[in-house]
């Protein structure tokens, strides 16, 4: 017989984490985003799930918080609980952005949370368009 019993509240905090951010134009992992290329994102929980309003993948300037890039759901090519791939929408090339997800994914492909959940990778990431990302990788 278990010592334990493991509950899981349908409203229990569900660990939602951005752990690297791969920029697939420039090769590099945590540092830049090609206006316009492909990202690669690893975490946990990240699947984009839910009917609330508010829902999906944006980034936010650093420089002015009231710039916001959203990325459409078409442009979210791979939607996993461990990988997101997307397409980045237009930046200007100037701006450094915060990357936030925003998802009711509850872990189960099931039943989705009640109340989304947000959460923002920890670094700033340079814009850059796709010239200078070919420059990167020379």
């Amino acid at each position: 017989m278990a010592d334990y019993v493991s509950l899981r509240h349908e409203d229990s905090e569900v660990p939602l984490r951005i752990e690297r951010v791969e920029d697939k134009e420039s090769a590099t992992s945590n540092c830049f985003i090609t206006s316009g290329g492909k990202v690669k994102i690893f975490g946990q929980n990240l699947r984009i799930t839910g009917d609330q309003t508010g829902l999906g993948i944006k980034f936010i300037s650093v420089n002015d918080a009231e710039v916001i890039y959203p990325v459409s759901m078409v442009d979210l090519l791979i939607n996993h609980p461990t990988e997101l791939l997307i397409v980045a929408p237009p930046m200007n090339s100037d701006d450094s952005v915060q990357l936030q997800i925003t998802t009711q994914y509850s872990g189960s492909s099931n039943q989705p949370l009640k109340a989304p959940r947000t959460t923002v990778f920890e670094k700033v990431l340079t814009v850059q368009s796709g010239d200078e990302a070919t420059r990167q990788q020379a």
